[in-house]
């Protein structure tokens, strides 16, 4: 049996949820022997009593002693998930480099940016790269010669399919970090044309953020739930119709369209801007895909007013997620990626 060094982000994190935890919980039920280890502080994150400079010392002080477990562990592989530190250092992943057999690095956003120097040394140091969509793969193998697909995926399972009810109210909702919260709000226009004399409601799930605020005062009913692991499958289960606004950046470019994928899993007919990988996710009827303001109203309104519209989208949705974006359809090609 195999031994793998985790290093994530942490816990609560979507990529430490979604590329990281699914299959190490995977690897361990087959008997393999997996140290999970979560920054602390969480990656991008600060203790409010230790402050900024605290936290910082914190986090990397428990990634030296994380590097010297590498060394002294015997691990197969060691896997680090995006990076270590959100700043330019990479004395840490050098130590690691050192000290690991093999070497992992796990990359879905497109964290190089404007830290290309950085990530070179990273992805140049690394036995094998994996990307989550095609930008991401081009920008890694400039670096490293082993470079792999590697798309965000879910456990199918877990988020469980059902026939979409023909129920009211009809629930539009949305779920993700409140950073992406004001390209929702962006979408108030169609939204409210679309739910003008049909019982509907707009349901938000979210960690705490003042940016709840910019949901008052809508001319449907809003809910403002708060994200929780124990609680994300139910949530989204309860919404008729997802939505995925995406403007098109090139920062927008390198996500993995975890929430479509999400919503897909659990047979929620979904509207998706056309950018980024949300395009390839939503072709062939999985999605329904809408730039202006017109277009997702009407997207919207065909979803909203028609639960047969639901259930055909629905089923194609859950189809392309079983087949491209399932963790039982990625599994063994990810083992097969981090052991070599």
């Amino acid at each position: 049996m195999s031994r793998l060094l985790v290093l994530s982000s942490g816990p609560g994190v979507p990529s430490t949820e979604f590329r990281v935890l699914p299959f190490a919980e995977r690897l361990r039920g087959e008997g393999h022997t997996v140290v999970l280890r979560h920054s602390w502080p969480r990656l991008y994150t600060q203790k409010r009593w230790l402050g900024f400079r605290g936290s910082n010392l914190a986090r990397r002080s428990l990634r030296r002693l994380d590097a010297a477990l590498a060394r002294l562990g015997r691990f197969d592989a060691v896997f680090v998930e995006r990076q270590l530190f959100d700043d330019e250092t990479t004395d840490v992943e050098a130590r690691l480099r050192r000290a690991a057999r093999r070497l992992v690095f796990d990359v879905d956003d497109a964290v190089h940016l404007g830290r290309e120097g950085k990530f070179a040394r990273l992805w140049g140091s690394a036995d094998v790269v994996l990307a989550g969509n095609p930008l991401l793969m081009e920008a890694a193998a400039e670096h490293c010669g082993d470079v792999r697909f590697m798309p965000t995926v879910v456990d199918a399972d877990r988020f469980a399919y059902r026939e979409p009810p023909d129920r009211t109210p009809v629930v539009i909702g949305w779920m993700g970090t409140s950073s992406n919260l004001p390209g929702v709000a962006g979408l108030r226009p169609a939204i409210e044309r679309v739910a003008a004399g049909r019982d509907v409601r707009l349901r938000i799930v979210s960690n705490r953020s003042p940016a709840w605020e910019e949901f008052r005062g809508w001319s449907l009913p809003v809910e403002t739930l708060e994200w929780s692991r124990e609680t994300e499958t139910d949530a989204v289960a309860g919404f008729d119709v997802g939505l995925m606004p995406l403007p098109d950046t090139v920062w927008s470019r390198g996500k993995c369209g975890l929430k479509l994928i999400q919503y897909l899993s659990a047979g929620v007919a979904s509207v998706a801007s056309p950018a980024g990988v949300n395009k390839t996710i939503a072709a062939g009827g999985a999605a329904l895909t809408a730039e202006s303001t017109d277009e997702w109203a009407d997207a919207l309104a065909r979803l909203v007013g028609s639960v047969e519209a639901r259930r055909e989208h629905a089923r194609v949705g859950r189809r392309r997620v079983e087949e491209d974006y399932s963790l039982a359809a990625w599994y063994d090609r990810w083992k097969a990626a981090v052991f070599g």
